[in-house]
Parts: C-alpha cells; structure tokens; sequence
C-alpha cells in the first residue's frame, strides 16, 4: 500500500484536538494531539500516541501522571502554541492553565479533562502508544457543547459547520 494513499484517507477522518500534560523531572510539559481514543469503560482507559521525538515521550512512564486535555472550539490559539516546538516557552504563559493536587497542569474550560495513569506503554514504529487509566474526570457545565475537531489539516467546530 501507499503511504500518500493511507495519508490522504486518514486526513477524510475527523479527530477531536487534545492537548496531553505532564510534570515530568520538575518541567511542565504540553504536547497538541489528535490521537486519542476511548478503549474501555469498565475501567476507564484511553489511547494517545506520541511521537518518539517529543519531549513528551521521554516523560511517559509505566504509572506517571498526565492529563487529556479535549479542547472546545475557543482553544484553537493553545492547541497552535503546544503544536508548535518552536514555541514550546510559551505553552504555559496563558491563563488558562491550572493545577491538579500533584501539580500536573491541565487546561481550564476544556470540554473534558480526563486525569489519568499510564497504564501501559508499547513501542510502534515512530511511536509510543500509551494506555490511560482514568482516575477522575473534570466535566464544566456547558450550555451546548462545542469540542475543537481536526481533519484534512484544518481545525474545524461542529456549530460553524
């Protein structure tokens, strides 16, 4: 198969944006996703790949703590700066970040803010693909909701379309 083939396919597909962070060596980390998913509800768990050449790999560990941050349409300007490495000093230079009882940072009125564990880790090809135990999950009282999607390399929002 093709790899522009594959690429062209996936890129039809629509994801919901996440930001992943982290306190890892006593830095704050924060990296733009858009590959996490759902494996169970009993427990709870989730999926995020991550790059190997992030700093962010480097931080997962077997038990470590981090947070899924699933953004809303009006965090399209962080969900820009934590996708960019070159702007990697001023991911945490905005309000909109606070702090869970072990310092992890995670991000304020996002659709959902799942706290979790790392679970399990296996290696694949250029990535680290991450098993989340869900400890708790922060839901803010939303009028309708409006979760910042991603697909064919452009951000996207249920209510504009």
């Amino acid at each position: 198969m093709r790899n522009e083939k594959f690429i062209a396919g996936m890129r039809r597909i629509t994801y919901p944006v996440c930001i992943i962070s982290a306190r890892a060596n006593g830095k704050k980390l924060a990296i733009t996703v858009s590959s996490v998913t759902s494996v169970s509800v009993e427990p709870p768990t989730l999926l995020v790949c991550i790059n190997n050449l992030s700093s962010m790999a480097k931080a997962l560990l077997r038990g470590s703590l981090l947070n899924v941050n699933f953004l809303s349409s009006k965090q399209r300007t962080l969900a820009d700066i934590c996708a960019d490495k070159n702007k990697a000093g001023m991911r945490f230079s905005s309000d909109e970040w606070l702090y869970d009882s072990s310092g992890t940072p995670y991000v304020d009125q996002s659709e959902m803010v799942a706290f979790c564990e790392v679970d399990n880790i296996v290696s694949q090809t250029s990535h680290k693909v991450a098993f989340l135990r869900v400890l708790t999950v922060i839901l803010p009282p939303l009028e309708k909701p409006s979760p910042l999607l991603y697909q064919n390399g452009s951000y996207i929002n249920l209510i504009e379309n």
